[in-house]
């Protein structure tokens, strides 16, 4: 994967894990909705960030 690609990568993964975790426990205190998204957001935030600090380590 290029430089910028896998730059790309990490800060859509980390979007994507905070609009799922803490969506999902918004959602959980709102509106009382189970929170069965919230361990994906979460595992989608340390990849995010592995990937994040990779990115950094190859500059």
């Amino acid at each position: 994967m290029g430089a910028a690609l896998l730059g790309l990568w990490a800060l859509t993964m980390l979007l994507a894990g905070v609009l799922l975790f803490a969506g999902s426990l918004t959602a959980a205190a709102l509106l009382g909705a189970p929170t069965v998204l919230a361990p994906v957001g979460g595992s989608l935030l340390i990849l995010g960030w592995l990937l994040h600090g990779a990115d950094r380590l190859r500059d």
